[in-house]
């Protein structure tokens, strides 16, 4: 790269120094598009799934992998197949995929993929927020994926254009899958960053916006939406979400590839379940940079069990900060377990009430250290089983990336 760059800046062959500074382009884009790719699985790694189905028929494959990854299918198949397609026989093995990738493979080797949807709903509080499946195979580069999301690229859409818009733009519809069990998206898209590149990778200037799903007012002629303006009726929180990328359509014309980035604000939670509590190891449990907690103590008298939980949280890495040099995220910080829900169970699998808790925090250099004391009634006989702990939604920023060829079919 320091060669690449020296050339680009002193050869004295114009040749040379046009086709350097080219490759520099293309490298310093990719560079940027993985770190950004790394900043997103560092601060919300994906949820991981390995499962293993053996002459498995599709019927079961779908239920099971909805149980695993909390996202509802929706089989859309004509009725004299339906029956052909639920009994086909599969096997298929994954470990550790991240939990997108994962559906994506085990739909295909089911002969299955997402179905395309015929239109945007006017109101996008009448979105299904369910994951519709048909036969076929998903097109290539349609779809990228970007540590907890999935971005997929819509098309043959018939995406109304907004009225009085002075713009010659062109829609590109996008949809944006979140893992159900940890984010729903709360409030109106917003794009950070959209740019168009040509055949060399090298990004030319042009004009693009969110269309939001409502407009308050009728624009101005010649005067651009305002992509952060809230609609007119509150959203519904969801996992699915659709949005149109408007860009203009002169400079698309010209386009090899589409990349960007979008922010969503969540609210996001996680669980995390500890088994056979009285014997379970005093350890950490659960995953970096998500809800990770250490058991300290479990103590039962006099028909009582307390649990004493902490939770360690750290300033942001530099390098993501850096990145997001955003106030808000720095929110995503705050422990889980100031604000989370710890349940016990016994095993017959019925709730012990709850009693009440203490919670204490103190700061270890530039680690946060939250304890929770939590305390419960043991009914009768009853034994301390599973302890579920909840960390309940709170705000955050996912800044989500994507890249789309415009070349390919």
């Amino acid at each position: 790269m320091p060669a690449l760059q020296e050339a680009a800046e002193k050869s004295n062959d114009l040749e040379v120094k046009r086709r350097a500074a080219d490759l520099v382009r293309v490298i310093e884009a990719r560079l940027a598009a993985e770190k950004l790719h790394r900043v997103a699985e560092e601060l919300h790694p994906p949820t991981r799934i390995s499962l293993v189905y053996q002459n498995a028929v599709v019927a079961d494959v779908l239920k099971d992998l909805s149980a695993r990854t909390g996202v509802p299918f929706q089989l859309q198949v004509p009725a004299e197949r339906k029956g052909g397609v639920l009994q086909k026989l599969v096997t298929v093995r994954l470990e550790r995929q991240p939990l997108w990738q994962a559906i994506d493979h085990v739909l295909a080797v089911c002969g299955l993929r997402q179905a395309e949807p015929a239109s945007l709903p006017e109101n996008m509080d009448e979105l299904p927020q369910v994951f519709s499946i048909e036969e076929g195979a998903l097109p290539a580069g349609r779809v990228c994926y970007n540590g907890v999301a999935r971005v997929r690229r819509l098309t043959g859409l018939g995406v109304k254009k907004p009225a009085a818009h002075a713009l010659a733009d062109e829609p590109i519809p996008l949809e944006i899958c979140l893992e159900p069990r940890r984010f729903v998206e709360c409030q109106v898209p917003k794009s950070v960053e959209i740019r168009l590149l040509d055949n060399q990778r090298r990004p030319f200037k042009t004009t693009s916006y969110l269309q939001p799903d409502k407009f308050p007012e009728p624009p101005r002629p010649g005067v651009l939406l305002n992509p952060n303006h809230p609609p007119i009726v509150p959203r519904d929180p969801g996992w699915r979400v659709l949005m149109t990328l408007r860009v203009e359509k002169a400079a698309l014309d010209k386009a090899a590839c589409l990349d960007g980035r979008i922010e969503l604000r969540v609210h996001a939670q996680e669980e995390l379940v500890i088994d056979n509590l009285a014997q379970a190891p005093r350890q950490l449990y659960g995953e970096c940079n998500r809800l990770q907690v250490e058991l300290i103590k479990v103590s039962t008298t006099d028909r009582r069990t307390t649990v004493v939980l902490a939770e360690r949280t750290q300033a942001l890495p530099s390098h993501i900060a850096q990145v997001l040099a955003k106030p808000e995220w720095l929110r995503n910080n705050v422990p889980w377990l100031a604000a989370g829900q710890v349940r016990l169970f016994d095993a017959q699998g019925d709730p012990c009430p709850f009693v009440g808790s203490q919670d204490m925090g103190r700061q270890e250099g530039n680690t946060t250290v939250y304890q929770k004391s939590a305390t419960f009634t043991m009914p009768g006989t009853a034994k301390p089983a599973r302890l579920v702990i909840t960390g309940h939604r709170r705000l955050a920023l996912l800044l989500v990336a994507f890249r789309f060829s415009l070349t390919s079919s």
